[in-house]
């Protein structure tokens, strides 16, 4: 298995998601975890019980908080457009 090392990590930072890029990974702390995109504040997943489309990143962050899951977000240095990330989901 590949191993990897983040560089730096900040903790409890005031996160500004609008025009950037976010893998979420949720239950990192468990096998397998659950994995998220968001771009320009909006937050996309595809789940069992079906998707989550366009759903705020702060709201979403809010909710890991209250609920104390073990979340990172990993954001990505790309270029990714938001309608085409629609059409994917859609």
């Amino acid at each position: 298995m590949d191993n990897f090392q983040f560089q730096s990590i900040l903790r409890n930072q005031e996160i500004m998601f609008e025009h950037k890029v976010f893998i979420w990974i949720w239950h990192a702390d468990k096998i397998p975890p659950h994995v998220g995109i968001s771009l320009n504040d909006s937050y996309f997943s595809l789940k069992v019980s079906g998707k989550d489309t366009s759903i705020s990143c702060h709201k979403t962050l809010s909710l890991a908080k209250q609920k104390k899951i073990a979340l990172v977000l990993v954001e990505l240095n790309i270029d990714l457009n938001q309608e085409k990330l629609l059409q994917e989901f859609n």
